[in-house]
């Protein structure tokens, strides 16, 4: 890589960390600049999870300091979710991304569409009861289907989580994105060790991300924090639009 290509992709990665802070969704901006500076798909997957890394650590850990978090729906999903997102990194070879794209864009699309046309989504005053069943229903599906999603292809996997945890557990935008990011932050570990293992990383590359991706999500979770449920939704529907873009073009 040029000097130029390394300095694409560090302010590529430092809004990366923006975006997946606030929303989910940096693997959208930083896998394709990774792709475009030379990298094979595989190895521009598993080097871009050292940066994902990073950015959902520093902001799980940036919202933790500014929200009360339920940790006992929170630690379960993540848990399953180190697992899963292994499995689903260790089988990316076998499923073309192909098969994968029109069922992802006809999901997000239903997605920014709901979020759209129902201003009260992820708002205080549309929480209501948090049942058992829906409790476990948001610990499965972030555990399970999203994780191994992750870890198998990626693009979206962090909003996904989003919309999961605030319309299951009847929370806000915020604290849904907060939630999120701690699954994340299992999703990741559990792809990169696989990706580890295949010998895929860049690390030099990789650890440099990892210090941008941090800066900027530092940044995202303290915006987020301080600009509340209006800010957070925009981001969520500006990066759905993006993401569907991204897939329809490939």
């Amino acid at each position: 890589m040029t000097t130029d290509q390394v300095v694409l992709v560090l302010v590529a990665a430092f809004a990366a960390g923006w975006v997946e802070a606030v929303a989910g969704g940096g693997g959208l901006i930083q896998v394709p600049i990774l792709m475009i500076a030379g990298l094979p798909p595989a190895v521009a997957l598993a080097t871009n999870k050292v940066g994902s890394l990073a950015a959902t650590a520093m902001a799980t850990i940036t919202y933790l300091r500014g929200l009360t978090l339920d940790l006992r729906i929170a630690l379960p999903a993540a848990a399953l979710a180190l697992v899963l997102a292994g499995l689903g990194a260790a089988t990316t070879s076998a499923l073309s991304p192909g098969h994968i794209r029109p069922a992802i864009m006809v999901i997000l699309v239903a997605m920014g569409l709901f979020v759209a046309f129902q201003p009260s989504f992820g708002t205080r005053r549309a929480g209501g009861p948090r049942t058992r069943r829906r409790t476990l229903t948001a610990i499965l599906l972030a555990g399970v289907p999203i994780a191994f999603y992750d870890g198998l292809f990626g693009p979206g996997s962090g909003m996904f989580l989003v919309f999961a945890f605030t319309a299951l557990l009847r929370t806000d935008l915020v604290a849904g994105s907060a939630m999120a990011k701690i699954v994340n932050t299992a999703n990741n570990t559990g792809a990169l060790l696989v990706f580890t293992f295949y010998g895929n990383v860049l690390w030099s590359l990789g650890a440099a991300m990892a210090v941008c991706n941090a800066a900027g999500s530092y940044l995202g979770a303290r915006m987020a924090l301080r600009q509340g449920v209006a800010f957070v939704r925009i981001a969520l529907l500006c990066v759905v639009v993006g993401l569907v873009a991204r897939l329809a073009l490939q």
